[in-house]
């Protein structure tokens, strides 16, 4: 680990604005006065394999470089951005010059514009020293920097932000009936998980009814939890239900002209089915199979699998099914993979295949209509772009158009949590892409459609393998 001006331990870049500067602002909403800066400070080594920082640099214009160990650099100036080390003394260090304030291991402080340090969003009776720096018009600068359990991000004026992941000791907790699988992933945060629920769905076949012929597992609503230790309480919706593997858009059985779409646990039409001397379902805790039949409480695990094959059918219809698929959700580090495989039995004109979906609520649950859970988008292709989902969509706006080159779309809010729908691996077709949408005040949805309108032929398989990203930078 690289050393500065005789300090020990690592930095991470620290800022230090006036207030007005940066930010994404709404019309419709005054927005509170920023704070004067923000400093992120962590000691000691990370642990082996994750990106590290090995040393900063400051040339004569008084640049400062950080470099990491992947060896990608962010750089900054020092006239504008003040650099908060650790000492050896344990005290922090703001450009050199020792402050009154003792690190005690809480990695995140900001500078008000009172000039005190504020630990966690808190005042101290601390002064910083210095208090201020004014950044020219027109530069891009650093920001904040944001410690989270899965990465570091550093934020810059111009809205953009450039993560550096860092490994995380996850732990995951299952339990399991008949009828219903749960899955609790911690986020890294204390006592903070992710409840993703899982269930069988059933609905007979009912002529002219949609939908129905329904015969499958799915993941329901997304919360977040909070551990005690012994036991779980339940904090938040995070998700309403909504369809999240797979919805294909198809000509209903006798109606050609009529789109419907077809799969999953809400648009039915599919049915749990397997070859003979197959599993239709199967569940594996630590590569360990279990039982359809077996029920137990919390059980503690590093990975959960599941897999399902079922039959496609067109909206309307109970007989003749049009293609075979296969599920695969696994949950691994942290997050859950998807990945999903369809072969068509006969030639089918698709208008829209969505292989993955996140249905993020817009208002974090029971708070006033401006505290917004998601109120932010940003995609991963160019040009970078923050869109505003606050309030609905604009006809005709970028991101409501499927968007061929996007594999990660991102939403965000005032509530410090981020949701990421990110596309692993898939046979995409040209009329295909990532996009979002919504219903009125309810959720912001991301959507991966890997086909657009495409004419699909017997005996061909479409394969997407996507996960979802939920992070606690908060």
């Amino acid at each position: 680990m690289g050393q500065l001006d005789g300090m020990v331990s690592i930095l991470l870049a620290a800022l230090f604005l006036t207030a007005g500067c940066g930010g994404t602002s709404d019309p419709g909403h005054e927005e509170p006065v920023p704070e004067a800066g923000a400093a992120v400070v962590l000691k000691g080594d990370l642990p082996g394999g994750e990106v590290q920082v090995l040393g900063v640099a400051t040339d004569g214009d008084g640049i400062h470089t950080v470099t990491f160990s992947d060896g990608s650099t962010v750089s900054f100036d020092g006239s504008n951005h003040a650099l908060v080390t650790i000492g050896s003394d344990d005290f922090l260090y703001v450009n050199g010059h020792r402050s009154a304030n003792k690190y005690i291991g809480i990695p995140y402080y900001t500078v008000g514009a009172d000039g005190f340090w504020y630990k966690d969003g808190v005042a101290t009776t601390s002064r910083a020293t210095p208090a201020n720096f004014d950044a020219p018009e027109g530069v891009i600068y650093l920001t904040n920097v944001l410690v989270g359990p899965r990465r570091y991000r550093f934020q810059f004026s111009d809205g953009t932000f450039r993560d550096i992941p860092r490994r995380r000791e996850v732990r995951l907790f299952v339990e399991k009936t008949p009828s219903r699988l749960g899955i609790r992933v911690g986020t890294g945060r204390d006592g903070d998980y992710l409840y993703y629920p899982f269930s069988h769905r059933f609905k007979a076949y009912q002529e002219d009814a949609y939908p129905s012929f329904l015969d499958n597992w799915g993941i329901g609503a997304v919360e977040l939890h909070r551990y005690d230790g012994s036991r779980f309480t339940r904090t938040a919706a995070l998700f309403l239900p909504g369809e999240a593997e797979l919805a294909v858009q198809v000509p209903r059985a006798g109606d050609p002209a009529t789109d419907t779409y077809v799969g999953g646990t809400l648009h039915g039409f599919e049915q749990i089915a397997a070859p003979e001397g197959a599993r239709a379902l199967t569940v594996a805790i630590d590569g360990q199979p279990v039982g359809e039949e077996e029920a137990f409480d919390l059980r503690e695990a590093s990975r959960v699998e599941m897999t399902q094959r079922s039959l496609l059918y067109q909206a309307y219809s109970d007989t003749e099914p049009w293609a075979e698929v296969f599920r695969r959700w696994r949950f691994e580090d942290g997050d859950l993979h998807i990945a999903i495989d369809l072969t068509l039995r006969r030639d089918m004109p698709i208008r829209q295949a969505q292989f993955g979906m996140l249905c993020v609520l817009r208002r974090w649950e029971g708070s006033a209509a401006n505290n917004y859970l998601t109120r932010y988008a940003v995609k991963d292709s160019s040009p970078y772009q923050i869109f505003d989902i606050s309030d609905g969509w604009q006809n005709g706006s970028p991101l409501t158009r499927a968007d061929f080159s996007a594999g990660r779309i991102t939403e965000y809010g005032e509530r410090g949590l981020s949701f990421a729908l990110v596309v692993d691996e898939a046979d995409r077709k040209p009329g295909g892409g990532m996009f979002c949408g919504t219903n009125g005040n309810a959720y912001n949805k991301i959507y991966f459609d890997l086909t657009g309108a495409y004419e699909a032929k017997a005996g061909e398989t479409l394969h997407a393998d996507v996960h979802w990203e939920i992070d606690t930078i908060r």
